[in-house]
């Protein structure tokens, strides 16, 4: 059966009529100066047809319609070529590996930095981990972006939490998680790294490993005019019950809610904010979702959460 795409490039949804040169948008709209992906549409009918976009704007080319003359849907495959400098390792997915030494707030961090030096977003590898047993040769453990670090699973292999863009809850329905002993081994506050036997959950604590990214087209948040924040109250609470947690924060002193929303707001990889009305305190979960490290004399009553809904 043949599958739809849609293609929205610059908030306006372009339709492609036919496999003619009209498709190709002119270089004066890439920006020359800057390399250009390749996505290749195969039709049915055998015909082919390449379109380019510049790194700049691979994160929003989301979904593409093509029709074909008579109006009837006709495409067969669309595949997006990796940037040279990642490793396709199938599905439309583009990785590389950083065999480093990082702790797990700084792995996050590199990625980040990784992609912003190529004008693209990257990620620590989450929903797609096993990919890495797969394509690469793991000589040791290396982060994932699957976590409990907001409300804890137990032993269940669904409802791990992600760092992948455009993820807020939980991971993807059908997952493939394949765990070194089977299972999770559980506990409070998990993350979750991958080695050539599969996954482990072990706590949050100062550990050094190696890192993979991965790209992804889901826009930066900071393209986007709008910014939605939702007051979302975790199902174990706001702290974590374990001192060795940290997650990865930073915080400031903000006179009011907003401001300290604001900051979240300029933030790219801010995923929610914790505000203390009484010290004024701001804190900012990057990378991943987190609780909070509460202190002993801290009441959950003292803060506000908000929920970064477009991340």
């Amino acid at each position: 059966m043949a599958q739809w795409l849609e293609r929205e490039m610059t908030d306006r949804k372009v339709r492609v009529l036919n496999p003619t040169s009209a498709s190709r948008l002119p270089l004066s709209r890439l920006g020359q100066s800057q390399p250009l992906c390749i996505f290749r549409v195969t039709w049915q009918s055998g015909t082919e047809r390449v379109l380019q976009l510049n790194e700049a704007y691979l994160s929003k080319f989301i979904r593409t319609v093509c029709l074909c003359e008579h109006g009837e849907p006709d495409i067969l495959q669309v595949h997006t070529t990796c940037p040279s400098t990642l490793l396709d390792v199938g599905d439309d997915q583009c990785m590389i590996h950083l065999p480093g030494k990082y702790t797990y707030c700084e792995a996050h961090e590199v990625c980040r930095r990784v992609g912003q030096e190529r004008n693209l977003r990257m990620f620590m590898v989450g929903q797609h981990a096993m990919k890495l047993r797969e394509r690469f040769k793991l000589g040791a453990q290396v982060f994932t972006g699957l976590h409990t670090l907001l409300f804890d699973v137990g032993k269940m292999n669904s409802g791990w939490q992600l760092s992948d863009p455009g993820s807020s809850t939980g991971i993807a329905e059908g997952a493939d998680l394949q765990w070194s002993f089977g299972k999770p081994i559980s506990g409070y506050e998990r993350i979750v790294l991958v080695s050539k036997y599969g996954l482990l959950d072990t706590e949050h604590r100062q550990i050094l490993n190696a890192v993979t990214c991965e790209l992804t087209r889901v826009p930066s948040p900071l393209k986007s005019t709008v910014q939605l924040f939702l007051n979302h109250q975790p199902r174990n609470g706001l702290f974590f019950k374990t001192v060795s947690s940290k997650g990865c924060f930073s915080d400031s002193i903000q006179e009011t809610l907003v401001k300290c929303a604001f900051r979240c707001r300029n933030d790219e990889v801010c995923r929610s904010v914790y505000y203390n009305k009484g010290s004024k305190k701001c804190f900012l979960s990057r990378f991943v979702d987190s609780r909070l490290p509460g202190k002993s004399w801290e009441k959950e009553t003292d803060y506000v959460r908000l929920l970064r809904m477009n991340w």
